[in-house]
């Protein structure tokens, strides 16, 4: 086997596969493949999983055409403060 003397990983570990037998490195091709296409999967289905949140949200506001302005607005002007002594 080979010394390894290198920082890269890949070559790390080329170093360990080289003496392998042809199918041996086809099937480690093989499980390499695989496992890219389930990360590739695992981040679509994260990525919808996301968005979807932000779709729940859209229009939480719903039933009301006032601008964001208005609404700011509204709030604002609904709120109320009583000017009172407290006694100690």
């Amino acid at each position: 086997m080979n010394t390894i003397t290198t920082d890269n990983k890949a070559d790390k570990y080329f170093a360990m596969l080289v003496d392998l037998t042809p199918d041996v490195k086809i099937e480690l091709i093989k499980k390499l493949a695989d496992s890219l296409k389930k990360d590739l999967k695992d981040d679509i289905k994260t990525e919808k999983e996301d968005n979807n949140i932000f779709d729940q949200l859209d229009g939480s506001w719903g039933g009301s055409d006032k601008t964001a302005e208005e609404l700011v607005a509204e709030i604002r002007n609904s709120r109320y403060f009583e000017d009172r002594d407290i006694k100690l």
